[in-house]
């Protein structure tokens, strides 16, 4: 009966951690999405988008059992990259999972050829880095999503800031 009442105790800490009551309408639609849906959210500055997209990550780890390396989250610079890490290891270390937010792919598109096509991007102009990625996902996929896998989730950050090139990964 102990086990099962500290069971308990902490399963309403962690939901009270997931401040999912304070999200509007609008974003408790795309929280509550189903999960292998494709979605898009359209929405301004300020909005929340990020804040949603970062409650979303944490559904799907600790409601749906998403293991954080199944996760590939993608943004358009290093600032949001980086607040997304921060806010991301807020949510876990107050969810009690200290560092598995660490274990969730967190990129731009930049970092991301850097990452898994170095050897390719090295001496290359920055402008060209996602070319030599999206090329090398055409020409040998395997080399790349074997080093990401598994993948099960994608979630991109500013979409509309996805150009040609992106929209071919």
């Amino acid at each position: 009966m102990m086990k099962e009442s500290f069971h308990q105790s902490l399963q309403r800490w962690r939901v009270n951690a997931i401040k999912i009551k304070d999200l509007n309408d609008e974003q408790r639609k795309v929280y509550d999405a189903e999960i292998n849906n494709h979605i898009s959210v359209m929405a301004g500055p300020g909005s929340g988008k990020t804040h949603t997209l970062t409650l979303r990550v944490a559904r799907l780890v600790h409601h749906i059992g998403t293991n954080p390396e199944e996760i590939l989250v993608l943004a358009y610079n290093r600032a949001v990259v980086s607040e997304l890490k921060e806010r991301l290891g807020k949510l876990f270390n107050d969810l009690g999972y200290g560092n598995l937010a660490k274990r969730i792919k967190i990129f731009t598109f930049h970092g991301m050829a850097k990452r898994y096509c170095l050897n390719e991007v090295n001496g290359q102009p920055f402008d060209e880095w996602e070319n030599i990625l999206l090329q090398r996902l055409i020409k040998s996929p395997g080399q790349i999503l074997n080093q990401l896998a598994p993948l099960k989730h994608i979630l991109v950050d500013e979409f509309q800031d996805i150009n040609n090139v992106r929209m071919g990964f």
